[in-house]
C-alpha cells in the first residue's frame, strides 16, 4: 500500500498546487509511515507516500519521471506484467511505474487495458498540459478526486481531499443511514467522488471528464468447459500474483481455500497461510476445514487467535483513519488479520475475498439487480438459485418483494396494494 496525490492549479497563483499538495498529503501520513516525495511542474504537483516494503518502492520512490522533461506519475501500483509491459512499448524493464511511462509515450491514454494488476495512478503530461487519474478493473485500489473552478486534485482517499467547511453530501448520508450506497462514485462530501473502478479521469484545456476503459465481458462457455476455464482463470490469476515474498488468508471456506492451494501449487517454498482461530467461541471456528487444506502440503499454517469484542476500541481512531462513518461490522477482525500477515514477514497477501458471493450467487446480488432495474436477469438469478438451492420462499415470492421496493413506480404502487 501506498499513497497518491496530485494538485493541478486551473487559474491564478501555480504556487498554490503546491500549498495545497502540502495539505493533503499531511492528510494522507498514515499510508506513508516512511517518507514521501514530490515533483512539482509549473501548475501541476505530485506526491508519492510510501512504506519501505520492497514492493511498493520497486523500481524507486516516486514520483517517477523517465526523463526530466516527460510526464510524471505518482502512484499505487501491484502490476503483473510490468516486464512485458516495457517490453511491448519498446524499453528496457525498470520497475512498474517507468514500465507505465513508457506505455503512455507509445500508447497515451489507450495504454490502460495493456496493464495487468490492481493499480490507481495519476498522470501529468506538461507537453499536454493534461492531469489524468486511473483505477484498476475492479478498483482493489483506491482513489478519489474534487474538481472546482480553481483546481483539480487527485488523492488515494476521499476525506483527504475534504478542507475544513467542506460541504456534507446529504444524500449520500441518507443512504447510508438506510444501508443503500448503491452509487460507488459518491462520498460523504458533496464535491467529492471515488473514482469509479475501470475509469480513468482526464482534465484537459479546463475541461474534466470521466471515462470508462474497461467493462466486464460476459463470455459463453459450455457448461461441461466451465469448470476447467474457471480453474485455468484462478490458476493463472494467484500465480501471477506470487511476486515477492507473500502469505495467505485461510479461514477454511470456498474462497480462501482455492487460493491458498492455488498458491502452495506455483511457490517453491511452504506458502505461509493466515488463519484467525476463535478459541473462546467454537461456534465460529472452522479449524477441521482449515487443517484439511493445510494437509494438502506445501503449507505453513500460522494461526492468530481472534480478539473478540474489540469492534468498538477507539472509535475516534477508526474515524479519522477513514474520514467518515463507513460499515465495516468485521474491521476489526481485519485489523488482527493483516497485523499477523505484517509480523509473518510477509509483504503481500492472496486473499480471495468475495469467492463465495461470486460462485454461490449470494443474496446481495440480488439486491443490487433490482436496484439497477436488471429484472430479466434477476428473474434468472432467482430461479437457477433456486434449482440449486432451494429459496425458502419461492423466486416468484422474492422477484414480488423487488418489484415492489425497486420497480416502476405504478408497479411498485400496485404491489403494495
Amino acid at each position: 500500500m501506498s499513497g497518491v496525490a496530485a494538485v493541478l492549479t486551473l487559474t491564478g497563483d501555480p504556487a498554490r498546487s503546491e500549498t495545497l499538495l502540502g495539505e493533503i498529503t499531511g492528510r494522507l501520513r498514515h499510508r506513508g509511515a516512511h517518507g514521501h516525495a514530490r515533483i512539482c511542474d509549473g501548475r501541476a504537483a505530485l506526491a508519492h507516500l510510501y512504506f519501505d516494503t520492497g514492493v511498493a518502492t520497486r523500481g524507486g520512490i516516486g514520483p517517477w519521471r523517465k526523463r526530466p522533461d516527460g510526464p510524471v506519475l505518482s502512484g499505487d501500483l501491484a502490476i503483473i506484467n510490468g516486464p512485458d509491459l516495457a517490453k511491448a512499448a519498446g524499453c528496457p524493464y525498470q520497475g512498474d511505474a517507468c514500465a507505465i511511462l513508457a506505455a503512455y509515450d507509445r500508447w497515451g491514454l489507450d495504454m490502460c487495458p495493456k496493464i495487468e494488476g490492481e493499480f490507481a495512478f495519476v498522470i501529468w503530461d506538461g507537453a499536454r498540459q493534461r492531469l489524468c487519474g486511473m483505477r484498476d478493473r475492479f478498483g482493489v485500489k483506491p482513489l478519489a478526486f474534487k474538481a472546482k473552478s480553481e483546481e483539480i486534485s487527485f488523492a488515494s482517499e476521499p476525506a483527504a481531499l475534504a478542507c475544513s467547511g467542506e460541504s456534507l453530501d446529504d444524500g449520500w448520508i441518507a443512504r447510508f443511514l438506510l444501508g443503500d450506497e448503491a452509487d460507488p462514485r459518491r462520498t460523504a462530501f458533496r464535491d467529492i467522488f471515488r473514482v469509479p473502478a475501470g475509469h480513468m479521469v482526464v482534465c484537459e484545456n479546463a475541461g474534466v471528464k470521466v471515462r470508462s476503459w474497461w467493462q466486464i465481458e460476459a463470455r459463453d462457455v459450455a457448461a461441461s468447459a466451465a469448470p476447467e476455464a474457471l480453474a485455468e482463470a484462478l490458476d493463472r490469476a494467484v500465480r501471477l500474483r506470487l511476486q515477492g515474498d507473500c502469505a495467505t488468508l485461510l479461514s477454511g471456506g470456498l474462497d480462501s481455500s482455492a487460493m491458498t492451494c492455488l498458491a502452495a501449487r506455483h511457490s517453491p517454498d511452504p506458502i505461509r497461510a493466515i488463519s484467525m482461530r476463535y478459541r473462546d467461541m467454537p461456534a465460529l471456528d472452522e479449524g477441521v476445514y482449515i487443517d484439511a487444506v493445510r494437509a494438502l502440503g506445501n503449507i505453513k499454517g500460522i494461526d492468530e487467535q481472534a480478539v473478540t469484542g474489540a469492534s468498538f476500541d477507539d472509535p475516534e481512531q477508526r474515524l479519522r483513519e477513514q474520514g467518515y462513518p463507513f460499515f465495516a461490522p468485521g474491521q476489526a477482525t481485519a485489523y488482527q488479520t493483516y497485523r499477523a500477515v505484517a509480523a509473518s514477514g510477509a509483504r503481500a497477501v492472496i486473499e480471495g475475498h468475495g469467492g463465495d458471493e461470486v460462485i454461490g450467487t449470494g443474496v446481495w446480488y440480488y439486491a443490487e439487480l433490482a436496484r439497477q432495474h436488471h429484472w430479466g436477469a434477476l428473474w434468472t438469478a432467482l430461479r437457477q438459485r433456486n434449482a440449486f438451492d432451494p429459496l425458502p420462499l419461492g423466486p416468484r415470492a422474492l422477484m414480488a418483494r423487488a418489484l415492489r421496493r425497486h420497480g416502476p413506480r405504478p408497479v411498485r404502487g400496485a404491489l403494495r396494494l
